[in-house]
């Protein structure tokens, strides 16, 4: 009885009551016929399966793990891909900015280089105007101070007694 039972705990934990020895199937029945040798020999061939079975279930976890990692690294670099696009439409957002602006102020210059060239031309303009004046009336102011001039030899001609040769040259 204590094959048996030992027996069926060890088809209930590794193949719910069924075993496969050399291909074939052995039920609870089949198993309490076995010798203690050959139980002993299959569970030694349970453990090692059982060993094996863990191993490979190490590696597929390991793999598992591997996947894990990178599918994590896979998330990181589109997280970094997503965050280096919002700084690229960041970019081309605050560069549009810029090219507003200057060309906004490349037109106040424009407007205020007009202005200052139309007030030179204004004040260049009115400089003529005033230097032409100023000649004018210097020319007037020699005028009637050469009259007055030769009116003055005159008068000393006169006083002198040479008026009419005078006149002559004048």
């Amino acid at each position: 009885m204590p094959y048996f039972f030992a027996a069926s705990i060890i088809c209930d934990v590794f193949f719910d009551a069924r075993i496969a020895v050399e291909g074939t199937c052995m039920d609870d029945k089949d198993l309490s016929k076995l010798r203690r040798a050959d139980m002993l020999e299959l569970m030694v061939t349970l453990s090692e399966e059982n060993d094996t079975l863990r191993e490979q279930m190490k590696l597929q976890k390991e793999q598992l793990d591997d996947r894990d990692a990178r599918f994590q690294d896979v998330e990181a670099i589109a997280d970094v891909a997503l965050r280096i696009q919002e700084l690229c439409q960041t970019t081309q957002e605050t560069a549009a900015a810029y090219r507003e602006d200057i060309g906004r102020l490349n037109a106040e210059a424009q407007e205020d280089r007009e202005k200052v060239l139309d007030e030179i031309e204004h004040l260049h303009a009115s400089h003529e105007i005033g230097i032409h004046q100023q000649t004018e009336r210097r020319n007037t102011v020699v005028t009637k101070c050469l009259r007055y001039s030769a009116a003055a030899v005159v008068l000393v001609c006169t006083m002198i007694g040479g008026a009419v040769s005078f006149r002559k040259v004048v």
